[in-house]
């Protein structure tokens, strides 16, 4: 392998000199710029300071020293850690609560490139919609709780979308027992699906009923809430802030009276 020449060795080190100016990210062109480069020098320079772990490229032609790039990773590390530690029942840090401090990491223009690069080195893992943990972080429901979650959970099974009121569990268990903390653990762990406030149904249940809704989508009917009620064999009640709850992640989408499939490949 040929040794990098003087000239290129210079040029590396003057690309460095820029991307180590601040805690921040820069194109090519700003690198070039600033160090008096040509647009193949900066190139050559940038794929050599990415070997040698001294530069991250992040999506979109942007860049970060080792520097600047250590700092976002510690950050979204701590910031994680600590929300996990406070939320050990929950499944995910919402992004959201991460471009701020991030930014003070390192000012960069685009966070959905940060989070990208931080989940491409392993320090972030994507979680449900909108949500991000570290890799080993696990909800694990409380010993005392474990009994109650079986019972709780085989009652949602067998109700399927004719769900019982999370009020009618508490006179079975002691107060140490959290009937809320329960419920909540189980979405988390994606066991149960609050459609709306307190309404829950099992994952189970939520398949079926798009199953039900596939097979309406190819009928003369449509899917209508009358339609999707007397397939499930449930109530207006259940069956209305399901839809909802479907339109919202992006299964179905309401178009007048009708609703029709928005999934891919669903039309």
């Amino acid at each position: 392998m040929r040794e990098p020449s003087s000239a290129g060795l210079a040029d590396t080190e003057a690309a460095y000199a820029v991307l180590s100016s601040r805690h921040a990210d820069f194109s090519a062109a700003e690198i070039g710029d600033a160090a008096g480069l040509s647009p193949d020098a900066v190139a050559q320079a940038l794929g050599e300071l990415v070997k040698e772990h001294r530069a991250a490229a992040l999506a979109a032609d942007r860049y970060l020293s080792d520097l600047a790039a250590k700092r976002l990773m510690e950050t979204a590390r701590r910031i994680a850690a600590a929300f996990h530690k406070q939320n050990p029942l929950r499944r995910a840090l919402p992004t959201e609560n991460l471009p701020a401090p991030l930014q003070k990491a390192a000012a960069c223009r685009d966070f959905g490139a940060v989070l990208g690069w931080l989940m491409e080195e392993g320090i972030l893992v994507a979680e449900g919609t909108g949500g991000v943990r570290l890799p080993d972080h696990r909800v694990i429901m409380p010993t005392g709780w474990r009994t109650a979650a079986d019972e709780i959970l085989a009652v949602y099974l067998a109700a399927g979308l004719q769900p019982p009121l999370p009020g009618n569990f508490r006179a079975n268990y002691p107060r140490d027992v959290s009937v809320p903390g329960i419920l909540g653990v189980l979405v988390e762990t994606g066991e149960l699906v609050e459609i709306e406030d307190r309404m829950y149904v099992s994952s189970q249940a939520i398949e079926e009923t798009k199953a039900a809704i596939r097979r309406l989508s190819q009928t003369p009917e449509g899917i209508t809430v009358g339609a999707v009620r007397n397939a499930t064999e449930s109530s207006r009640r259940v069956i209305l802030p399901l839809l909802e709850y479907l339109d919202a992640q992006g299964f179905t989408r309401r178009n007048g009276e009708k609703r029709e499939l928005a999934e891919v490949g669903g039309g």
